[in-house]
């Protein structure tokens, strides 16, 4: 199974996301200037702290995840190589892991 890790908890994770094995729905490119600061702040909280992950200020991609109780984002910075990656595995469920 694929996987998608993370560097911390987010509070845009739901609680079942490491238990149930996640779908990648969808795949999205954007520009950091075109994400609202809502969804900036949204997608990049960690969980329990007052901190946000600062995204690179580049091309990136929108990842569309979902869950058996919700759907949730991840943002990550463009690559070819990680578009061609993770557009080859949409519709298949991946493993959440956190790496601290």
């Amino acid at each position: 199974m694929n996987t998608i890790k993370f560097s911390h908890y987010y509070e845009k994770m739901p609680d079942d996301a490491q238990l149930s094995s996640p779908v990648l729905l969808e795949v999205l490119t954007s520009h950091l200037d075109e994400l609202s600061q809502g969804f900036i702040e949204y997608d990049t909280k960690i969980k329990n702290e007052n901190k946000y992950y600062a995204l690179p200020n580049s091309k990136l991609l929108v990842l569309l995840l979902k869950t058996s109780n919700s759907i949730f984002t991840t943002v990550r910075r463009w690559t070819p190589e990680k578009e061609s990656y993770y557009r080859s595995i949409r519709g298949q469920q991946v493993k959440i892991e956190v790496i601290k």
